[in-house]
């Protein structure tokens, strides 16, 4: 589970007209979320000035835990690409943690809400608010906090190794206290990416794009193997926007 928001947002937009502003937002948005869905990310949410994704469903990830780390290096790289292009200073805080969850349809009659639900997004959810004044995180460029249980289903040596371990803390609700690492930024992070599997080399510029490169995916499950491309396509747009009536 990858959740980001980005930092001082309420002070990025302060001199901003409501117009500018929800430009602003949607802009970054997008980056984010193309960073998602070209590491074979599921789009949970949008939360205000972040969002929330998931890997590993509906299309099964053996590599989940590496791809949710290359989607953050994904977002900080487009975010720097769009702060020279517009010659702004934006930054997004990340937070990243690993576990069981439930997912599915976990909506109303009122309306579809496909989710996930485990003690793995509250602990992801309370690394964030952590982050906002963790002062062991203070002096990273790219400040991503990155749980135990994370670090410890990595498979890729490249990713695994590059990572620091920069405290412990307690979380509410948990009897032990959790590592916390971050990245070390190197220049050469491109290596961490190289031995990916699942990951995609083009990132989606459009939703429609997006959702042809889910559609590719889910033409290779077993279970959807025939159905018409109408059908995967539709499929395809639901599990991009989240929520639809």
């Amino acid at each position: 589970v990858l959740i980001v928001d980005i930092v001082g947002f309420t002070k990025t937009v302060e001199a901003l007209n409501l117009q500018k502003s929800a430009k602003l937002i949607k802009s970054i948005l997008e980056l984010l979320t193309k960073a998602v869905i070209a590491t074979n990310g599921t789009l949970d949410k949008y939360n205000g000035d972040g969002l929330i994704a998931f890997w590993g469903a509906p299309l099964e990830d053996k590599n989940h835990a590496e791809n949710c780390i290359f989607a953050a290096i994904k977002m900080f790289d487009f975010l720097d690409q769009f702060n020279q292009k517009y010659n702004l200073n934006i930054n997004i805080r990340i937070c990243i943690e690993s576990g069981k969850v439930l997912v599915g349809d976990l909506g109303t009659d009122f309306r579809s809400s496909y989710t996930i639900l485990g003690n793995c997004i509250n602990y992801a959810s309370r690394l964030e608010n952590i982050a906002h004044s963790y002062k062991n995180l203070q002096n990273f460029p790219r400040k991503i906090l990155i749980g135990e249980n994370t670090q410890k289903i990595l498979q890729n040596l490249a990713i695994k190794n590059n990572l620091l371990h920069i405290g412990k803390i307690k979380l509410r609700g948990s009897q032990n206290d959790l590592d916390i690492y971050t990245l070390k930024w190197k220049k050469n992070t491109q290596i961490m990416s190289e031995n990916i599997d699942n990951t995609s080399n083009q990132s989606p510029e459009t939703p429609t794009q997006a959702r042809q490169v889910i559609t590719v995916h889910l033409q290779n499950i077993p279970l959807l193997k025939g159905l018409p491309a109408e059908l995967l396509n539709e499929i395809g747009k639901r599990m991009i926007f989240r929520s639809y009536p």
